[in-house]
């Protein structure tokens, strides 16, 4: 089946649940009141629709004593994504797998650093997109 030809099946279907009746059914109906309909025809084009999978590579970036962190998450596709809408913003992130009170964690770091100074600076730097950020010690 065609990605276009699934749409328009769709839209079909979902005409016929938002008005209860057919289309074609509504037409007659309305000739039958004396109503003239504007639309004549339902075209449907077909459409491409392109599907990219997202595949992020792991990024290995300094490690230190102090980690960047600026998310945590249960599933690691939530990690992957928040790593996603990082890079719209030129901010590299990577996983970083931890056991918090015996649950698995996700959790997305943007950089090891040696100093707790240096830390605090890059949060400082990232705060506009990331105001949840904080600094786990290693």
């Amino acid at each position: 089946m065609k990605k276009g030809t699934f749409f328009a099946i769709m839209t079909i279907l979902s005409l016929v649940l938002l008005f209860g009746i057919p289309y074609w059914k509504s037409k007659k109906q309305d000739a039958a009141m004396g109503i003239t309909t504007i639309i004549d025809t339902l075209q449907i084009e077909e459409v491409d629709i392109e599907v990219v999978p997202l595949n992020i590579d792991t990024v290995s970036i300094n490690a230190g004593a102090y980690k960047l962190i600026v998310g945590s998450f249960i599933y690691k596709r939530n990690a992957e994504m928040l790593i996603f809408q990082l890079q719209k913003h030129d901010i590299v992130g990577e996983i970083v797998e931890a056991v918090v009170f015996g649950w698995q964690r996700y959790r997305v770091s943007v950089g090891g650093y040696d100093t707790l100074q240096e830390a605090v600076n890059q949060r400082n730097k990232i705060r506009p997109y990331c105001k949840d950020a904080w600094i786990a010690k290693y």
